[in-house]
């Protein structure tokens, strides 16, 4: 999406809660079904991308080891980083992805409502990020909206089957948990990269 710094600076500018994902049934419906998809796992290391005002962060962070949430708007940084103060093994980061993706050896990444943000070819770019960051053994969760966003070049649909085939060109997705809602989709899933699959 051209121009979402603009877009996002403009939302929370109205308020520090754009989305009302405190409050609302259907954002508390989704965060239920992401925190199910991880099957009551603990992670070493964990990472949200579009972490907003870090209301799923929380939930996160309590099972990470080490957190990191990332978003673009500076308003929701702060936001965020208020609410998770209390988790010093956590931190949140100003960056726009997947330009400025920070680089670790995730074994939980978690991308929740950002794909149709982005372009066909950031989306790419995105899956490359995952296909080389998600350890063996990792869990990837993506959720996405499947109304209009009037947010970007793809529906909410559309952006999950373009990072899909770009992760498969790279990987091969395992273990994989969906479910679709009238509202959301939400993908769960391993990877193997070619690289181990070769021993390269």
């Amino acid at each position: 999406m051209r121009n979402r710094r603009e877009h996002l600076a403009r939302l929370y500018q109205t308020s520090d809660d754009p989305w009302n994902l405190g409050e609302s049934s259907y954002e508390q419906e989704k965060y239920a079904a992401t925190l199910a998809a991880l099957s009551g796992r603990r992670f070493d290391l964990g990472i949200e991308i579009g972490c907003s005002v870090g209301v799923l962060s929380e939930a996160l962070a309590e099972r990470c080891s080490q957190f990191v949430a990332v978003d673009l708007n500076p308003r929701a940084v702060e936001l965020a980083s208020s609410r998770l103060s209390r988790f010093p093994h956590a931190s949140v980061r100003c960056a726009e992805v997947p330009a400025e993706w920070p680089a670790g050896a995730y074994d939980l990444i978690v991308l929740s409502e950002i794909l149709y943000f982005l372009s066909e070819e950031e989306i790419a770019a995105l899956a490359g990020r995952v296909t080389n960051d998600l350890k063996p053994g990792g869990l990837c969760v993506v959720v996405v909206w499947l109304g209009d966003t009037g947010a970007g070049q793809l529906s909410g649909g559309a952006a999950l089957d373009h990072f899909r085939s770009m992760l498969m060109r790279e990987a091969t997705i395992l273990n994989q948990m969906q479910r679709v809602d009238t509202s959301y989709a939400l993908h769960a899933f391993g990877l193997l990269a070619r690289s181990d699959m070769t021993g390269g």
